[in-house]
């Protein structure tokens, strides 16, 4: 009598056990409603700005000195940065005898690509958010496309082929996502800041809170083909310090000269902004546009 009660026991048991595991699955698929995701966060313009601020204090890790910062990448070993030191990571940059291992290099990689996976977060939140006008639509996408182009414009220039991200990360990571070439990594740049440049999109006026504006977006443009320009004439006649990439670029190298001289031409003639005879000045937070 005991031992068949057991088997009555353990036999309810498997049963309810099994139920139960199948009954599980709607309460695996639930989705949180008390915390914050790109899909549920961005909202309106006031979010979309929270957002916004959020790229620009991310960008300030890439100037800041602490260990294996990016900033010894760019600066160590020219003429706006010096070690005094003999040794460590901060004399292998100043005297170009890093290896590839070092950290610095990288965090470069991957603060620049936090800041781009930022971007694409507003952008797509920009475009699906319903409540806000086309101005600030065009305004908000206009600031993350051009923080997008100056991250991607200072890893071309310190990796040359790179992995081109537009779109918001969901899911695993594709490890196998290929690098492409210089010219396609200039034309997403060009882009970006072409539309960031447009008459409309972003202020005329200077914003004195750190935000670009439709000035700065026109210099990084002009800056974008001056670089375009003198590394695809240097890879075509030069022997050495060249990068063989940027000779498939397909613009002329006096049309990107030309383009460069329109729009920084505009930008010092109706920017009221001028150019400053003492180099120092540059860095001086009220000179900033």
């Amino acid at each position: 009598m005991q031992s068949r009660s057991s088997f009555l026991f353990w036999g309810i048991l498997s049963v309810s056990i099994l139920g139960g595991t199948s009954s599980c699955n709607k309460f695996l698929e639930e989705k949180p409603i008390t915390e914050y995701t790109a899909d549920n966060f961005f909202v309106d313009k006031t979010t979309l700005d929270a957002g916004i601020v959020g790229i620009y204090s991310s960008a300030k890790d890439l100037f800041g000195v602490y260990t294996n910062t990016p900033l010894f990448m760019t600066q160590l070993g020219t003429d706006e940065a010096m070690f005094k030191g003999t040794s460590g990571v901060r004399f292998s940059f100043d005297r170009h005898s890093f290896s590839p291992r070092e950290g610095s290099i990288y965090e470069y990689w991957l603060r620049h690509y936090e800041i781009a996976a930022r971007a694409n977060t507003i952008i797509d939140a920009a475009a699906r958010v319903s409540s806000i006008s086309e101005t600030d639509r065009n305004m908000i996408t206009g600031e993350a496309r051009f923080v997008r182009a100056f991250v991607y414009f200072r890893l071309v220039q310190a990796f040359g082929e790179l992995p081109i991200i537009d779109k918001p990360i969901k899911g695993g990571f594709d490890y196998s996502l290929p690098r492409r070439p210089i010219r396609d990594v200039y034309d997403f740049i060009v882009n970006d800041l072409v539309y960031a440049a447009t008459e409309g999109v972003l202020s005329k006026q200077k914003t004195n809170n750190g935000h670009a504006n439709h000035w700065a977006a026109k210099t990084l443009l002009g800056k974008v083909y001056l670089t375009m320009a003198s590394a695809k004439e240097t890879a075509l006649t030069k022997t050495t310090g060249k990068v063989d990439g940027y000779k498939d670029i397909p613009a002329d190298i006096t049309e990107l000269y030309g383009k460069a001289r329109d729009v920084l031409g505009d930008v010092k003639d109706n920017s009221g902004a001028s150019l400053l005879p003492v180099y120092g000045d540059v860095f001086t937070i009220e000179n900033k546009m």
